[in-house]
């Protein structure tokens, strides 16, 4: 049990990580896409000053050669930076796949360490109450009241009841009903390893064979 507490923990942490990563990613090239807006900018307007120094009576090459030099600068940097971006995307695009398998990873740790405490909570329980579960079943069934309640239910559907079913079925609905409030009151401590759906909706979920395909296209377009 420990073992699988300690994988969860592990995932969730390396989940957790990889999506501020992310979120850091997605904040730069943002950040790089206004460098860029600005730059345009910048290139415009070293155009049109260019273009207005070619267009006096006496042209003024000193001038229009700083303007123009300034609008390679600019043009040279803008490139640059589109470079810069396109290396983040492409990281991007890595830690998203990478993110997908360890979503997938996480998602299965969270169940299997809910299952592996639920049994071992139902086996704690059914060992405690088969005994008296038994006992109350047979007196229940032995008791005029019941057997009149079923001869009753027996008329109404037309049908012979069996009676240690219908108890069981009751029995049942009834644990089911109160099931989530036992578990928790058993062990409290199952609700602290929960997944936070908010967080794991941020990546898409992607399929091993569609990750492979993807991450092979990102390898060939490096």
């Amino acid at each position: 049990m420990q073992h699988k507490i300690e994988q969860f923990t592990q995932h969730q942490a390396e989940f957790s990580a990889g999506l501020h990563q992310l979120e850091t990613l997605d904040k730069e090239i943002d950040r790089q896409n206004k460098i860029i807006l600005a730059l345009d900018n910048e290139i415009a307007e070293f155009e049109e000053q260019g273009k207005a120094t070619n267009g006096q009576a006496l042209p003024d090459s000193e001038l229009f050669m700083k303007y123009y030099s300034k609008e390679r600068e600019a043009r040279d940097k803008r490139a640059g930076v589109r470079q810069f971006i396109k290396q983040l995307q492409h990281n991007r695009e890595c830690l998203t796949l990478d993110l997908s398998e360890t979503k997938r990873r996480l998602i299965h740790a969270h169940s299997d360490l809910v299952e592996s405490a639920g049994e071992k909570i139902i086996d704690e329980i059914t060992t405690q109450i088969c005994q008296p579960l038994a006992n109350a079943l047979q007196a229940i069934s032995l008791s005029e009241g019941f057997k009149a309640d079923l001869r009753n239910r027996e008329n109404i559907l037309r049908k012979n009841i069996d009676p240690l079913d219908f108890i069981l079925t009751l029995f049942m609905q009834k644990l089911e009903q109160k099931g989530v409030k036992l578990l928790n009151q058993k062990d409290p401590s199952i609700l602290v390893y929960k997944l936070d759906f908010e967080q794991l909706d941020k990546i898409p979920d992607i399929s091993p064979i569609k990750a492979q395909q993807l991450r092979q296209a990102l390898k060939q377009g490096e």
